[in-house]
Order: C-alpha cells, then sequence, then structure tokens
C-alpha cells in the first residue's frame, strides 16, 4: 500500500515535466524569437520544466494523506515479526508516506 503511493506520486511528479516542455519548446522552435536568439533554448527548457515541477510536485504529495494505517496483517512476515516481538499486542500500525 505505501509503496503504492509513493510511485503514483513520484509518476505523476515526474510526468509533467517530461511532458509538457517538449511539446511548449516544440511550438516555440517554430517561431522566430527562437530562431533570433537560439542560446535561450536551454533557459527556457530549464525555466518549462522547473515551472511544471513546482506545481507538480504539491500536487502529487497531496495526493494521499501523509501518515496513513495498515493491518499489521497486510505487513512482511519479517516486519510483522519485528513488530509483533515488541508489541505483541498490537493490530494496526501507522507509516509516514514520506516523499
Amino acid at each position: 500500500q505505501a509503496i503504492s503511493q509513493v510511485v503514483v506520486s513520484r509518476i505523476g511528479m515526474a510526468a509533467p515535466a517530461m511532458a509538457i516542455p517538449p511539446v511548449i519548446m516544440n511550438i516555440l522552435e517554430k517561431k522566430a524569437f527562437l530562431k533570433r536568439y537560439p542560446f535561450m533554448n536551454a533557459p527556457l527548457q530549464v525555466g518549462l520544466v522547473g515551472s511544471c515541477l513546482v506545481f507538480a510536485t504539491p500536487l502529487c504529495c497531496a495526493l494521499f494523506p501523509q501518515k496513513s494505517s495498515m493491518n499489521i496483517s497486510s505487513l512482511e512476515p519479517e516486519v510483522r515479526a519485528q513488530v509483533l516481538e515488541k508489541s505483541p499486542e498490537t493490530k494496526i500500525v501507522y507509516f509516514n508516506k514520506g516523499l
């Protein structure tokens, strides 16, 4: 559960930065601006990727709650054994999704 949430969040963070800037740069390369100022190609790409990441990162971090709970029976056997060794009466564990 936790790993799938992190995978979805991280793919969501990266996807806009990989999809939007190439489309915009393709359009801009056909315009006179980049033909006149070809040195602006790299700064524009960096700016576009940065802009995408500025908006995508907080949105994708907010898709799932920061702290979640999970039934102990859903844990991997080794982890479940460690938890039960320390606290045998535990039924639910809580985890922080992190970034």
